[in-house]
C-alpha cells in the first residue's frame, strides 16, 4: 500500500444500526488519489441509481486524501445528491475532523440510510457508536457541540448540524469544531434527512508520509490568491452594483477574512462594512446551521424586491430584510431555519422561492440551476460562466485558476479543470499554490507519468455520475437572466462545444471511448447506455 493512506472506508448503515470496513486496492488510489477522486468513485460505488436527494439510500461520502495529517491545516472531501438541486454536490472540509477521521485510520466514511431515532456517532480509532441524540435534536450547533464532546472525549473533533438542518431547511450547513462551517447546497439537509444530529471523532494513529524533508519544503500556501487580485470587483445588493475586493481586504482582520465568501455575502451585500456586526451574522448562521451565501444571496434577493415593489410585507408575512438591521435579518434567519410562515418559502432556496413570488421576482433571482451563486459573476470575472455553467455541482470551482488568465480558451479550461480535480483529491483548497506532484509524491510514493491525467478521470467519474442521474448540463438556459447582459450566447456555445470536443464527449456525455481507462472500476455500477 501506498504511504500515507490506510486502504480502509468505514461504511455506516444507519437504518440498519450496522457499521463495517472496506478494503480499498492499492490501484483504486493509483487511479483517482482520494479526497474528490476516492469520494466521487464511492458515490457511484454505494448509491442507487436515481435516488432523490432526501432519499436515504443517497450516501454522504467523506474523504481524506494522502495529504491529511500531513500538513498543518487538514482537509477533506465530501460529496452527495444534493437535496436542494437533485445534482451532484461538493463541498471541501477543514477543521479536525479530516485529521481525526484519518487518524483513526480511515480513509474515507461512507453514511448511509436513516436512523428510526435522532442519532450521532462516536468513532474513536476501530470504536464506532450509534448513539441517541433527542436531547441534542433541537439545539444549536454550538450548545450541541459542547454537549457532544462531553459525552465523549474532549480532544475529538465534533461535526453538527443545527436546527435548520433538523428542519430540513434545503439550505442548511454542518459546523465542524464551533468555527468551520461547510456544505453549500444543503449537506446539513442530509443530515437532518438521515436523523444525524453529527457526529464526533478521535483517532491516535501515527500517519507517516513518504518522505517528510520533501514535503515540508515543497508545500507553499498563500492565504488567498484573490488578495493578488485585490483591483477585482465583486457583485453586491442582488448583483445590481459593484465594490472593489481591496475595500473588503482593508476592512476586515485576517480571521473574518479567511471566510472571505461568507463577510461578502452576509456582509457588505447586505450593506453591513462594520466588522463586528458581520461577525455576529455569522456567528447567527453557523449556529442555525444555515449557509451563509445562499441564505446572504436569499437576503440580497429579498432586499430588491422590497426596493422595486414585487414583494412586500403582506406577501412575506410580515418579514422584512427593510431596513437591513440586525434584528430584521435575525428574525429572517429564525423564521427560515424553523420553517415558519414565509420562512419556509425561503428555505426552499431561491429559485422555488421566486417561482412561488412571481415572475418577475423569479427574473431576479440569481441561481444556477437551483444553487444559490456566491460573490463573483460574469459581470467582475470574464469566464467565470463556463465555470458555474461546466460544473456538475454548478459550483465554480475553477475560479482560481481562471482568475490569472488573459484569454481563455477551451483547451486550456481543461487543463485548469482537470489541475483543479487533483488538487480537491489531495486534498487542499484550489486557492493553494503547490505543485500537486511534487505533494503527492512526497506523500505517498507514488510518481504517476502524467499527472493531469488523474484530474481527467475524476472529471469522468463526476460526469458519470450525472449522466447516470439524468443531469445533463445545459448551456445559455443555465445562466441567470441578470447575468446574461455579460455573455454572448454564440460564444458561450461554441466554447461549450470545443470543451465537450477536447474531452471526446457527446452533448456533455462521456463515451464509452473515453471512459475506457477507468472501465475496471465502473464494473458492478448500473449506468444507462453510453455513446461509442
Amino acid at each position: 500500500m501506498l504511504s500515507a493512506v490506510w486502504g480502509r472506508v468505514l461504511v455506516i448503515d444507519l437504518t440498519n444500526s450496522k457499521v463495517s470496513v472496506e478494503k480499498i486496492p492499492e490501484e483504486v488510489f493509483k487511479t483517482f488519489i482520494g479526497g474528490k477522486g476516492l469520494a466521487t468513485y464511492l458515490l457511484l460505488k454505494h448509491s442507487p441509481p436515481n435516488v432523490d436527494g432526501f432519499d436515504p439510500r443517497n450516501p454522504i461520502v467523506m474523504a481524506t486524501g494522502p495529504l491529511t495529517g500531513l500538513l498543518s491545516e487538514n482537509y477533506m472531501y465530501v460529496v452527495a445528491k444534493s437535496p436542494l438541486t437533485n445534482r451532484f454536490i461538493e463541498s471541501i472540509c477543514s477543521g479536525k475532523l479530516p485529521l481525526m477521521i484519518k487518524r483513526a485510520g480511515y480513509d474515507a466514511v461512507v453514511i448511509k440510510g436513516r436512523a428510526s431515532k435522532p442519532v450521532y456517532l462516536w468513532i474513536k480509532n476501530d470504536h464506532v457508536e450509534i448513539r441517541r441524540a433527542f436531547h441534542l435534536w433541537n439545539k444549536g450547533t454550538f450548545t450541541a457541540s459542547q454537549e457532544i464532546l462531553r459525552e465523549t472525549s474532549s480532544k475529538a473533533s465534533v461535526s453538527v448540524i443545527g436546527i435548520a438542518g433538523i428542519n430540513l431547511v434545503r439550505i442548511a450547513n454542518v459546523l465542524n469544531d464551533f468555527i468551520y462551517p461547510w456544505g453549500r447546497g444543503g449537506f446539513g439537509t442530509l443530515y437532518g434527512a438521515k436523523y444525524l444530529k453529527g457526529l464526533a471523532v478521535y483517532g491516535n494513529r501515527e500517519i507517516k508520509p513518504y518522505d517528510a524533508e520533501g514535503l515540508k519544503k515543497s508545500y507553499i500556501k498563500y492565504l488567498n490568491l484573490l488578495e493578488i487580485k485585490s483591483n477585482l470587483a465583486f457583485p453586491l445588493r442582488n448583483y445590481r452594483v459593484r465594490e472593489k475586493l481591496s475595500n473588503v481586504l482593508n476592512s476586515f482582520n485576517r480571521e473574518l477574512l479567511n471566510r472571505l465568501e461568507d463577510v461578502i455575502m452576509m456582509g457588505f451585500n447586505l450593506g453591513f462594512r462594520n466588522e463586528g456586526e458581520v461577525a455576529e451574522l455569522l456567528r447567527l448562521t453557523d449556529d442555525l446551521g444555515i449557509d451563509p451565501v445562499s441564505f446572504g444571496n436569499i437576503l440580497g434577493w429579498m432586499i430588491e424586491g422590497f426596493e422595486e415593489g414585487w414583494l412586500d410585507e403582506k406577501k412575506t408575512a410580515g418579514l422584512k430584510p427593510i431596513p437591513t438591521t440586525i434584528e430584521n435579518i435575525r428574525n429572517i434567519a429564525l423564521h427560515v431555519a424553523e420553517r415558519f410562515g414565509f420562512g419556509a418559502i425561503l428555505a426552499e432556496g431561491v429559485d422555488i422561492a421566486s417561482y412561488v413570488v412571481n415572475h418577475e421576482s423569479m427574473l431576479k433571482a440569481v441561481h444556477v440551476r437551483g444553487l444559490e451563486t456566491g460573490a463573483i459573476d460574469p459581470g467582475c470575472l470574464n469566464g467565470i460562466e463556463y465555470s458555474y455553467i461546466l460544473s456538475d455541482s454548478s459550483l465554480p470551482i475553477d475560479l482560481y485558476g481562471i482568475l490569472f488568465e488573459e484569454k481563455l480558451s477551451a483547451k486550456r479550461f481543461k487543463v485548469i479543470r482537470d489541475k483543479v480535480n487533483l488538487i480537491l483529491s489531495l486534498p487542499v483548497p484550489p486557492y493553494i499554490l503547490v505543485e500537486p506532484e511534487n505533494l503527492l509524491y512526497y506523500a505517498t510514493g507514488y510518481e504517476p507519468q502524467d499527472i493531469l491525467v488523474i484530474g481527467e478521470r475524476i472529471e469522468k467519474l463526476v460526469r458519470t455520475y450525472s449522466y447516470r442521474e439524468g443531469n445533463l448540463l445545459e448551456g445559455w438556459s443555465t445562466l441567470p437572466f441578470k447575468w446574461k447582459q455579460y455573455v454572448e450566447k454564440g460564444k458561450l456555445e461554441s466554447f461549450i462545444n470545443e470543451y465537450y470536443n477536447e474531452r471526446d464527449w457527446v452533448d456533455s456525455k462521456p463515451t464509452k471511448k473515453s471512459l475506457r481507462d477507468i472501465q475496471e472500476f465502473l464494473k458492478g455500477i448500473s449506468l444507462p447506455p453510453l455513446p461509442n
